[in-house]
C-alpha cells in the first residue's frame, strides 16, 4: 500500500503563512483530516486547521504543544468525525524532512495511541521545511503493538496548480533521457522529473482518450491507468487511434495499452488497462483514486458526475472535455468542443454546465442506452448532439492536454486556463472564468474523502466479456 497526504492549495498557503511567520523557533499546529482509500493508495486529506491560541504552546528553539491545546484538538477532531494531524516546522530544513528521536517518540509512542482511541483514525504527522517543502507520515494501528510508522511517498497540494512534494527515498527523481530533450527544454528538468513521477488516469479511451494517452506518453508521464469497458466496433474505425479492422471486437483499453507502450519516452513507463471496470462502479471508483490527475473522456452525465465528485472529495484534479456538433441535411447547425479542469479553487462541472443533473438520473436508469428512448428524443428534435469525427477529437485532446501542462508546470503563469470552448463557426476560443454557485454541494465536499461517496452502481465487471489484443 502506498501512502499520500493531500490538501487544497489555499489551506496549504494558510498553514504555511502561520507556521513560517517567525522562523527563529519551530512552530506547531494541528489539523483535521479525512481518508480517501484507493485500490493501492491511501491518502490522508487535510481538511481544516486548528491553530493554537495564546498560551497553548511554548516555543524554545523547539516547540511544545501544551495539554490544553492537544485536548482541544482531539475533541475538535472527534466532534467532526475526522482524524487528527500534528504539524510542526523545521525552519532551517530543505526538502523532505525526516524525524528526530524525540519527535518520533512523541508522535508514535505517546500521541498516536490516544488519537486513535478518541477519533478511530491513525495519527498523521507532517513537517514543513523552511523552503516550503511538505513531508508526511501516517501511524498505522497495530493491535497490542507499537503503531507502525508509514512514510508517505508524496504530499499533494491541489488548486490552480498541482504541486507534489516527493519523498525521494520512496519516489526518487527521474532523469529525462535524450528522447525528452525538446520537451524538457520548454519547462526544465525539475518539472519534467515531476511529470515523470505522475500517475494519470484516462477514463474513456475512445476517440479523445486514445489521443490524450498518446500525448501523455510522449511528454514522459510515468504511469497511466486506462479505464474503458467498451469494445472496438466498425463505426469507431474512422476516429479511434491505433484501431484497424482486425481489432473489431477487442477491448479498447487493451488496444491502447499495447500501442502506447511503443510511444512512451519515459524509460520507466508503466501502463495498466482496466477493461472490466467502470468509474460508476465501486472498484473502478477505487482504482481512479490511486491517480494524481484524471482525464474525463466520457460522453455520459453519470460518469462525469462521479468524476466531478472525486475532483473535490478526494483532491484529484479532473480534466474534462466534450464535443457538441449537430448537423441537418449535412449542414452544420451547431459546432463546439471545450475543455476544463475542475477541483478545489475552480468551478465544478455541474456549475459549468458540463452535464445536466436531470440526465444523470436517466443515465442511472439506463434510459440513455435505450434505443426506444433515443428514438423518441429524435422525434422530438432533442437527440443528444454527440456527433464526432477525428479532427474534432484531435482538437479536443489537444485542449485537454494543454490544460494538463499548465496545471502541472504553470509555464504560462496562469495555472487555471478557465473553461476553453472552441467555436467552429467563428474559429475562436472564448475562455470563461467562472466560480461555483453559492452553497455548491461539490465545494462543500472538498477533502471529505470517503465520508461522502457518490451514488455508485452494483459492480458488474466480472460479468463482462472482453476480447484480447
Amino acid at each position: 500500500m502506498e501512502y499520500h497526504a493531500a490538501m487544497p492549495s489555499e489551506l496549504g498557503k494558510s498553514l504555511q503563512d502561520f507556521l513560517l511567520n517567525d522562523t527563529k523557533n519551530e512552530e506547531i499546529c494541528f489539523a483535521t483530516w479525512y481518508p480517501a482509500a484507493g485500490k493501492q493508495r491511501f491518502t490522508a486529506l487535510i481538511h481544516s486547521s486548528i491553530f493554537p491560541r495564546r498560551g497553548e504552546r511554548v516555543r524554545h528553539g523547539n516547540v511544545s504543544a501544551l495539554p490544553p491545546y492537544v485536548d482541544r484538538a482531539k475533541e475538535l477532531a472527534r466532534s467532526a468525525g475526522s482524524g487528527l494531524a500534528i504539524i510542526h516546522t523545521h525552519p532551517l530544513g530543505r526538502g523532505w524532512q525526516g524525524l528526530s528521536g524525540p519527535d518520533q517518540f512523541y508522535e508514535r509512542d505517546v500521541l498516536s495511541r490516544e488519537v486513535f482511541g478518541i477519533t478511530g483514525y491513525p495519527l498523521v504527522g507532517m513537517t514543513l521545511a523552511g523552503d516550503g517543502t511538505w513531508s508526511a507520515r501516517i501511524y498505522e494501528r497495530a493491535p497490542k503493538k507499537t503503531p507502525v510508522l508509514r512514510w508517505c511517498s508524496a504530499v499533494r497540494l491541489v488548486g490552480k496548480n498541482l504541486t507534489l512534494h516527493f519523498n525521494e527515498h520512496l519516489r526518487p527523481p527521474a532523469e529525462p533521457g535524450e528522447e525528452l530533450m525538446r520537451t524538457t527544454s520548454v519547462w526544465g528538468p525539475n518539472l519534467e522529473s515531476h511529470i515523470m513521477r505522475l500517475r494519470v488516469g484516462v477514463i474513456g479511451v475512445g476517440s479523445v482518450g486514445s489521443v490524450v494517452t498518446e500525448i501523455l506518453a510522449r511528454i514522459g508521464v510515468g504511469e497511466i491507468y486506462l479505464m474503458d469497458y467498451d469494445k472496438v466496433e466498425n463505426h469507431n474505425l474512422d476516429r479511434l487511434l491505433y484501431a484497424t479492422k482486425s481489432d473489431v471486437g477487442k477491448s479498447k483499453a487493451n488496444l491502447v495499452k499495447k500501442n502506447v507502450k511503443r510511444s512512451a519516452t519515459n524509460q520507466g513507463f508503466k501502463c495498466h488497462a482496466f477493461p472490466r471496470h467502470s468509474i460508476v462502479e465501486e472498484e473502478g471508483y477505487e482504482i481512479a483514486k490511486d491517480c494524481d490527475v484524471l482525464f474525463s473522456c466520457v460522453d455520459r452525465p453519470w460518469p462525469r458526475q462521479v468524476l466531478n465528485h472525486i475532483a473535490y472529495s478526494s483532491l484529484i484534479p479532473v480534466i474534462d472535455g466534450g464535443v457538441s456538433f449537430k448537423t441537418k441535411d449535412f449542414r452544420l447547425i451547431h459546432g463546439m468542443f471545450r475543455a476544463q479542469t475542475v477541483g478545489p479553487g475552480r468551478a465544478c462541472l455541474n456549475c459549468l454546465g458540463a452535464y445536466d443533473s436531470g440526465e444523470v438520473q436517466m443515465d442511472r436508469e439506463g434510459k440513455l442506452s435505450d434505443p426506444s428512448y433515443i428514438e423518441e428524443l429524435r422525434k422530438q428534435g432533442a437527440e443528444p448532439s454527440r456527433q464526432n469525427i477525428m479532427p474534432f477529437a484531435m482538437g479536443l485532446a489537444s485542449l485537454e492536454t494543454i490544460q494538463f501542462v499548465e496545471l502541472v508546470t504553470n509555464i504560462g503563469r496562469h495555472g487555471d486556463l478557465g473553461q476553453q470552448p472552441y467555436d467552429y463557426y467563428t474559429g475562436e476560443l472564448h475562455p470563461r472564468f467562472c466560480t461555483c454557485s453559492k452553497g455548491c454541494e461539490y465545494v462543500n465536499l472538498t477533502a471529505k474523502g470517503d465520508t461522502k461517496k457518490p451514488f455508485l452502481a452494483q459492480d458488474i465487471s466480472k460479468k463482462r466479456d472482453y476480447g484480447d489484443c
